[in-house]
């Protein structure tokens, strides 16, 4: 996996609120962070080429730049399911798991 990458399933939940990528928010330019919700400027709508995940009291949201330019790719078989913003790993994951 390169840098920018990441995966989710369901035992590899994320625990804290990250940005992959880059976005314009007012005048701040924000790349790759982990984000502090309280102090990290972030509009969901931002410009930009980013995934963001979100937590919430009960789930993590997963938030792509509006036009897609930072693609993220999911995979299900069953009650397994697996995100990831790298389609070479995903299929590798999907190929490894039958």
């Amino acid at each position: 996996m390169q840098n920018q990458d990441f995966f989710f399933d369901q035992g590899n939940l994320p625990t804290e609120e990250k940005l992959w990528g880059y976005t314009f928010s007012g005048t701040h330019f924000v790349c790759n962070a982990l984000l502090n919700p309280n102090s990290t400027p972030f509009e969901a709508d931002s410009d930009g080429c980013y995934a963001h995940v979100r937590l919430k009291s009960d789930c993590a949201v997963l938030e792509t730049d509006y036009r897609g330019y930072f693609p993220v790719y999911f995979y299900q078989s069953g009650d397994k399911w697996a995100i990831c913003s790298s389609f070479r790993q995903l299929v590798q994951i999907a190929k490894n798991r039958g």
